[in-house]
């Protein structure tokens, strides 16, 4: 291996092993916030010389950059607003090019899992021990603001944020928000499952018996590596729960369904047992309402987001109609709430409906269709247990993404991409 691939190549680690502390350490010692920007930079231009071909995936994002030029030329915007566009609308499918085409060994794939993991469950156990046992504000001493769900893009991370209307933290971690927590536990959820149900020379769907009698004789890992991982996907549930992610939830639910389908070997057992989960589902949301109604309306239902999420979806959709060739490369989203005052910029609440804003249907359009893609090709490794599970963390990703801007968080899209990036082949 040259030296520069393995410069590279610890330099993906150092990004990967830091991204769950981001937010933390950004908020309490001030580290700069574009660090891992800068990074991927650097990798970026020491694998100029060495690029592999390219495909038509390649191609297909290249063009979408290439929209996006067109209208930083065509719509007259200010130079910050183009970079925080940049930033939250391009720079993760950036990483996954750039990350693509490095060839990166079997030792060297299994090394930047088990740092996502290992990242990941450190950051997890210890702001949840914070979050069970210690003062609500005691993150305030690290530097976050001392209001809670006060963010206007100027102070600090609050400490943390209130469910509507009540005075109960949701927790959050060491991540910016409990959405963006929510959607970086979407994402690593299913490697934690994968990781427990690891067997040799058996079917997946044996895997998921073994994981359920735990038959110590049939696991890779030895027994307490197992019970690790099991407890460390029981710990990410847990936290997911914490978190009140009503978009979570559901892809949560769209992940387990769509892993059933992987496994099946039988269709007809399939849709029983698919049935059986729907029915059970459908059941827990008529009785609930019924059993505490209370809960149901501060926790589940909250009207009053709930409205609002409708409203500026909506509100979306006919600005698209008045505009289908787009407003311009950060006009819409988190880089508008970066510009506006008190983060008062033109935030859609879906993630598609802001790139269609931004950049048009063209550019909308595409962005879908690059997504699809990426999904079409780790769809089709069924038998490898880590592509079903980056398969099932990016359709988790872009399922919430009807709901919120869920590649907002570079927690998120950095670590999801640099994986899938990583893994393909």
């Amino acid at each position: 291996m040259s030296k520069i691939k393995s410069f590279q190549f610890w330099l993906i680690i150092i990004v990967l092993a830091v991204l769950p502390f981001h937010a933390f350490l950004v908020t309490s010692i001030k580290i700069p916030s574009l660090w891992k920007e800068l990074i991927i930079f650097v990798v970026f231009i020491t694998s100029l010389f060495n690029i592999k071909r390219i495909d038509s995936l390649d191609i297909c994002i290249l063009v979408f950059f290439l929209i996006g030029l067109i209208h930083i030329f065509f719509t007259g915007r200010s130079a910050i607003e183009i970079l925080y566009g940049i930033k939250y609308d391009y720079y993760f499918l950036f990483t996954f090019l750039v990350i693509k085409h490095i060839d990166f060994s079997e030792i060297q794939k299994k090394i930047a899992l088990k740092t996502v993991i290992g990242a990941s469950a450190i950051s997890l156990s210890i702001s949840l021990l914070i979050y069970l046992f210690l003062p609500e504000n005691f993150l305030v001493h690290f530097g976050y603001f001392s209001i809670a769900s006060n963010y206007n893009g100027q102070n600090a991370i609050p400490f943390c944020h209130y469910i509507s209307d009540t005075i109960h933290c949701r927790f959050q971690g060491f991540f910016a928000g409990p959405n963006q927590l929510a959607n970086y536990l979407v994402v690593i959820i299913p490697i934690y499952f994968y990781q427990s149900i690891k067997t040799e020379a058996i079917t997946i769907w044996e895997r998921i018996k073994n994981f359920v009698l735990n038959k110590k004789d049939l696991l890779i890992n030895s027994l307490w590596v197992n019970r690790l991982y099991i407890f460390l996907f029981f710990i990410s549930l847990t936290a997911l729960y914490l978190t009140y992610s009503r978009s979570a939830y559901i892809s949560l639910f769209i992940q387990f369904v769509v892993f059933l389908g992987f496994i099946s070997k039988n269709r007809l057992h399939y849709r029983y047992f698919l049935s059986l989960i729907s029915l059970t589902v459908i059941s827990v949301c008529f009785l609930l309402p019924i059993a505490n109604p209370k809960f149901t309306d501060t926790y589940i239902i909250r009207k009053a987001s709930s409205v609002m999420h409708y409203r500026k979806g909506v509100e979306g959709v006919n600005l698209i109609l008045r505009h289908p060739l787009g407003l311009g490369l950060g006009r819409a989203g988190p880089a508008s709430g970066r510009i506006a005052d008190n983060y008062n910029g033109l935030i859609p609440e879906n993630w598609y409906i802001q790139i269609l804003l931004e950049l048009g249907l063209v550019g909308g359009l595409l962005f879908i269709y690059i997504l699809f893609r990426i999904l079409k090709y780790f769809s089709k490794h069924n038998n490898d247990y880590i592509k079903i599970s980056l398969f099932c963390s990016l359709a988790g990703v872009c399922i919430s993404s009807l709901f919120l801007h869920s590649f907002e968080d570079s927690g998120v899209s950095l670590t999801l991409f640099i994986l899938l990036g990583i893994f393909y082949e």
